[in-house]
């Protein structure tokens, strides 16, 4: 207890003596060191103006940087003002040292009250090894235990071992929490031949922890060889999830995780953090998981929130998608999901001018059945950015699933516009085919009907859906 008086005596001191100082001392300098703070935060501002332009980062991220750096500048200028007035009409020396020398008497006895009420002076500290065995699920007796096993092993197998030992090593390092040593275990082991679906498991999930959670290409190949061996494996079906969210593709990691959490048990111990994991992902990208099809990580066919249909419905598998909304997801997932849509909404009323965020907006209500807000939300994209075929794509799909919901009895003349800019600005690609081709089965244009359903067979896999129906729109149209 004396110690502990005599060092907070000490660190009460040397907090005093660092604010009596710039007190005692002259005011100078704080106008010029502003300045100096405004111009960097000034030419923060223009290499952020130059990386938006060169697209480092995106248009939000650089509204929430520059938000940040205009709060800097603006304490800045704040401060050079107040700095500017100290100069002209500094307060004198007797008032500084009247100042100083309450801080002396106030600052200790507010500090001697606050910790007699709120800090626990006859508390123990807590060594590391407690914390960390705590952190680990460990009493410290266990960890103590666990770290002489590690490192009699260790000693063990300088000279060699067998490929057993060092997965035992390995999963036993893994236990501490020293998953750099864990993997180097691992590694050895994977040296003395082919190892079995848990242990590339367990090196991949080393991998990861000991890269402070990213899944490098290391691990990424370890938990694809566990695959190789268990299709099922939950833990190298999470992570190669994860691994695609990192890499950018939210949509494929949405694929993953959704088609590890169809075949999981209910009750199965990663669920709740899978669905946050879900969650979370989707709000980050702002698209609605629950449009997005799941896929096993070694299926390498591409995922989409919205494909193209697999029957005589041009929206059938939006509507496919919307009526699974609930699987898997609990009512506060639901709600999360909800409030991110409405977020990106109120974000778009006070940044209208943002073709992406309201193409995102329009995929999002669709998959949800609200095809009048979808649609509203895809015209903007298109007015703002009219070039962009894959908008171009989406609004049509969404003008034809209003259609077809609203049992309308034609399509409206902004289908039709679609499908005409498709076919001079991108002739073959394969979703603008499929939107010429209706168009030009509604308009009774049978034979450039036949000629466009031709045309998408031809580029399109004989297993895929759009493949199927437009060999059913041929034989409708009696075509050979």
């Amino acid at each position: 207890m004396t110690l502990t008086l005599i060092a907070f005596v000490g660190l009460t001191f040397a907090v005093l003596v660092m604010l009596a100082l710039p007190l005692l001392r002259r005011q100078n300098g704080s106008v010029i060191r502003a300045a100096f703070d405004m111009q960097v935060y000034r030419d923060q501002l223009r290499e952020l103006e130059k990386d938006l332009e060169r697209g480092v980062v995106t248009a939000e991220q650089a509204d929430a940087a520059r938000l940040e750096i205009h709060r800097r500048l603006l304490n800045a200028d704040a401060e050079a003002r107040a700095a500017g007035a100290l100069q002209t009409g500094s307060p004198g020396r007797r008032q500084r040292i009247f100042t100083t020398i309450a801080l002396a008497v106030a600052l200790p006895i507010a500090a001697f009250g606050l910790y007699g009420r709120l800090g626990s002076p006859g508390y123990p500290d807590r060594p590391h090894a407690e914390r960390m065995a705590e952190m680990l699920g460990l009493t410290p007796d266990q960890a103590k235990n666990l770290r002489i096993t590690a490192e009699t092993m260790t000693k063990a197998l300088q000279d060699g071992g067998k490929q057993s030992d060092w997965i035992a090593l390995g999963q036993t390092w893994q236990q501490l929490g020293e998953y750099t040593k864990a993997l180097n275990a691992y590694e050895q082991a994977a040296g003395l031949g082919p190892l079995d679906a848990a242990s590339w498991a367990s090196l991949g999930e080393a991998n990861v922890m000991a890269s402070n959670g990213q899944v490098m290409p290391g691990a990424k190949d370890s938990f694809l060889k566990a695959l190789a061996q268990d299709r099922d494996d939950p833990r190298s079906r999470y992570y190669l999830g994860l691994a695609a969210v990192q890499g950018g593709d939210a949509q494929r990691g949405i694929a993953i995780w959704r088609d590890l959490s169809q075949g999981s048990p209910p009750d199965a111990p990663w669920m709740r953090m899978l669905r946050s994991r879900i969650a979370q992902a989707a709000q980050e990208a702002g698209i609605p998981p629950m449009g997005i099809s799941p896929r096993h990580p070694l299926d390498s066919r591409p995922v989409e929130v919205a494909t193209l249909p697999s029957g005589p419905g041009a929206a059938a598998p939006m509507q496919q998608q919307a009526e699974q909304a609930d699987e898997g997801f609990s009512p506060d997932q639901k709600a999360m999901i909800d409030g991110m849509i409405q977020r990106l909404k109120d974000r778009l009323a006070t940044a209208p001018q943002d073709p992406e965020g309201w193409a995102r907006l329009g995929k999002s209500l669709g998959v949800l059945k609200d095809y009048d807000g979808s649609v509203n939300a895809y015209a903007k994209a298109v007015e703002q950015d009219g070039g962009n075929a894959g908008t171009r794509l989406d609004y049509g799909m969404a003008l034809l699933a209003r259609a077809e919901t609203t049992k309308a009895p034609s399509l409206p003349d902004a289908f039709y516009e679609q499908a005409r800019w498709m076919a001079t600005n991108a002739p073959d690609e394969p979703g603008g085919l499929y939107l010429r081709a209706l168009a030009a089965e509604s308009r009774k244009q049978a034979d450039e009907a036949i000629n466009l359903w031709k045309k998408l067979s031809s580029v399109m896999p004989p297993d895929s859906p759009a493949y199927s129906m437009a060999q059913d729109r041929l034989k409708a149209l009696g075509a050979n």
